[in-house]
């Protein structure tokens, strides 16, 4: 039995997954099985797929295009390593990739899922590293307003998924990889680590998510879940300003609004502070870093930011560290 099963879904992929087997492939680590599941692709995906001859390769094949959730269930399901490593078919692993990977998760036994850093690139890109939370009580509370793992970077525990019946759900399919970040933080540490382990290609054929209000009912119902784990009873007006921040709309906030997100977090300060589900020191961090966020990036004049950043601190969101570095930084003067 391989120590990795490597899980790659392509479609209609022709373009970019020659480079992205080679680099699997090539890999320092070498004990995995790579299992790649061609998605009913209409290319010649399938060809180049099958041109390859070493014998770590399961190929698979739906004979109608399923869908990412369907096609990466399929793989987990096939899968037999001890670790599952995620792959797309349009980025590049690099080639220490699994080396390190492995490293970090037999050393960290308490860890389910671990990220990397990725350096993003592509035609007309310049190329840019992120590096996300490599802290893992931050990294949990971050997962409050959305994913903060490159879901192509990951490796797994099989023995998480399958001791607790957790697998990508159809019901959030394009925030499929948040929810199952979010149920696996649930039963074990997540974490990163900084190395730029993948290069994440921009690029035009690329399946972007559909903002539509089907998308929106989605997120909603994913929010509602996070709430109810965490014991937060929130209002009407509370999970609309909560959302409209998870979707990045800073610019429409109005100065009502950001105080009304200020009291929304200050809500959830005080619910965290009972039942402990987050590190509070974590969550006070992102909060701050939220509130300030929204201010630099909204259509506010410089007045009402001064208000509004005056009220979260009133309300008594930020540290007396963080008001030192704001009134350093001369901000909302």
């Amino acid at each position: 039995m391989p120590k990795i099963s490597v899980v790659m879904p392509a479609y209609n992929a022709e373009k970019y997954i020659g480079e992205s087997i080679d680099s699997i492939l090539n890999q320092t680590y070498g004990d995995f099985e790579f299992i790649i599941i061609n998605d009913g692709s209409r290319d010649s995906t399938k060809e180049i797929i099958l041109s390859y001859s070493d014998n770590r390769i399961v190929y698979l094949e739906n004979e109608i295009n399923s869908g990412i959730v369907v096609t990466l269930n399929k793989g987990l399901k096939y899968a037999t390593g001890e670790y599952i490593a995620r792959m797309d078919a349009d980025d590049i692993a690099v080639a220490e990739r699994l080396e390190k990977q492995i490293e970090f998760m037999e050393k960290n036994k308490d860890v389910g899922v671990l990220g990397t850093g990725i350096c993003i690139f592509g035609e007309d890109v310049q190329e840019q590293a992120r590096v996300f939370t490599t802290n893992p009580e931050q990294l949990k509370a971050e997962l409050i307003f959305n994913s903060c793992i490159a879901h192509p970077t990951v490796m797994m525990r099989s023995n998480i998924l399958k001791n607790n019946g957790l697998s990508y759900d159809l019901e959030y399919a394009g925030a499929e990889d948040y929810n199952l970040w979010w149920k696996i933080a649930k039963v074990s540490r997540i974490a990163t680590i900084p190395d730029l382990l993948v290069k994440y290609r921009i690029h035009s054929s690329q399946i972007t998510k559909k903002k539509d209000e089907k998308y929106y009912k989605m997120m909603i119902k994913l929010m509602e879940e996070r709430f109810s784990d965490i014991g937060f009873k929130s209002s009407d007006i509370e999970k609309k300003l909560f959302m409209k921040y998870c979707l990045g709309e800073f610019e429409t906030f109005s100065q009502k609004e950001v105080e009304g997100l200020v009291d929304c977090l200050v809500h959830l300060l005080r619910c965290n502070k009972l039942n402990k589900y987050f590190s509070q020191k974590k969550l006070i961090k992102i909060f701050e870093l939220a509130i300030i966020y929204t201010l630099n990036n909204s259509g506010l004049s410089d007045v009402e930011k001064k208000q509004s950043y005056k009220y979260a601190v009133k309300a008594g969101v930020f540290t007396l560290i963080t008001r030192l570095k704001v009134l350093y930084h001369k901000m909302y003067r």
